[in-house]
């Protein structure tokens, strides 16, 4: 059996024309009988956003993250049921269907999918509840549409559209998506525990401050006592006017908004300079004495991934590509974490002005969620970048890791194209 990462490269497992589940073919013959022992019977979905496996028995871990750059599900022969990564969802009215004309985009980019999320927003307000409101679309790798909506909505309500722009439409209610409590930005901030020691992997103090390392500062808890509040060094960025700062997550810097590294509670190495609390992203700016690295720690390869630029709002959807659906992140608390991109989403912000915010974000499925288990606190903030180009992708938020949660297995973080359309480069 593989080891974890992903196998099979050679093939170009997303190519439509090459069958994979007929058993005639070179790479249909391959995932049956090289990837997985006792393989009964291999599916994939069309479009093809995944593989599924029926086997006779689970094969010991670890398990890959992807095979072929694509994610995949097992499930025992007579005991399981073949499954998908994409959930089943309650659906609209079967002969609704919204904006048919002019969008269908082959090429799917976030500027085309804000534009389409600005659209169902202003359908929902002008034709469905008030308590039925989208808050959120979730475009998936397998020509999919998710959306949100509130607790307690009518998801029997006959103008919920059951396609839109020729898509398949799935709802959720808030609570059952099982978000973690990190997720709601107003929830108690992720505390670190005193026995740091054991749960972070590098604690060391460095001479230049990069990406992934720890940055903490201190707080106050909700008992009134003093806490130190941690999380993960982001990167260097530069707005419009040439000013650098560090990003870091805002549920992680409270107080006076300073920080130091490591254990080094006496070297402050950045205050906060301000808060986009709506994206809860904060801009740091570094001491005087400190100098930031792109480069981040060697991963599970030994290489040294060295970031080149932040992901942007007209590149295609990273999903539907071979390379740039393969990403990972470094955090001091879990080190070393890949994925593959099966979806984005775009969050609506109500403001004052005539049109909503709307924040994007990016959906990652990282293999095998028993071997996950529940990733520790601190994480947040942590750059996720291509593992081809060193294209910055997104900033880590949380992970699915409830049972019941119907992505368990993802996790969600904050799109790096917020950042280039408020006008952030790479510094």
């Amino acid at each position: 059996m593989a080891g974890a990462g992903d196998i099979l490269p050679k093939y170009d497992l997303r190519d439509p024309n090459l069958a994979i589940n007929d058993g005639r073919t070179e790479a249909s013959r391959a995932l049956q009988t090289e990837v997985f022992e006792a393989v009964w019977h291999v599916m994939d979905t069309w479009p093809r956003s995944q593989i599924m496996f029926n086997v006779l028995r689970l094969p010991e871990r670890p398990w890959p993250v992807a095979i072929g750059t694509l994610p995949y599900t097992l499930a025992l022969r007579g005991v399981d049921r073949i499954v998908s990564i994409f959930p089943p969802a309650k659906y609209g009215h079967p002969s609704l269907s919204i904006f048919r004309d002019g969008h269908f985009m082959k090429d799917v980019s976030g500027e085309n999918l804000t534009r389409l999320t600005k659209k169902v927003y202003q359908y929902f307000q002008e034709e469905v509840p008030a308590g039925t409101q989208m808050t959120e679309l979730v475009y998936t790798s397998a020509r999919t549409i998710y959306l949100i909506v509130p607790d307690g909505a009518d998801l029997n309500h006959p103008n919920l559209p059951r396609r839109i722009a020729n898509y398949t439409v799935g709802y959720f209610t808030k609570s059952q998506l099982h978000r973690p409590a990190a997720s709601n930005f107003q929830a108690k901030p992720p505390v670190l525990e005193p026995n740091l020691e054991t749960r972070v992997s590098n604690l060391k103090v460095h001479d230049t401050l990069q990406p992934g390392v720890v940055i903490s500062n201190n707080a106050t808890g909700e008992d009134g006592h003093p806490v130190v509040l941690s999380s993960t060094s982001g990167v260097l960025v530069k707005d419009k006017d040439g000013r650098e700062f560090m990003t870091a997550t805002t549920r992680a810097v409270s107080g006076d908004g300073s920080v130091w590294q490591g254990d080094a509670r006496d070297n402050i190495v950045a205050r906060r300079d301000h808060d986009i609390p709506e994206a809860d992203v904060t801009m740091m700016k570094l001491s005087s004495h400190v100098s930031f690295e792109k480069e981040t720690f060697d991963d599970k390869d030994g290489t040294v991934p060295r970031f080149t630029r932040l992901l942007t709002s007209d590149e295609k959807f990273l999903g539907y590509t071979r390379d740039a659906s393969q990403v990972s992140f470094d955090s001091p608390f879990m080190r070393e974490m890949r994925g593959v991109c099966t979806g984005t989403s775009f969050r609506v912000v109500e403001t004052d002005e005539d049109e909503p915010r709307i924040i994007p974000y990016q959906w990652i499925w990282h293999g095998d969620p028993v071997a996950i288990g529940q990733p520790p606190d601190g994480i947040c903030g942590s750059a996720i970048s291509t593992r081809g180009d060193g294209t910055i992708i997104g900033f880590y938020r949380y992970y699915y890791s409830d049972d019941e949660a119907p992505f368990k297995g993802h996790s969600y973080s904050l799109s790096a194209e917020y950042l280039t359309n408020e006008g952030y480069t790479l510094a």
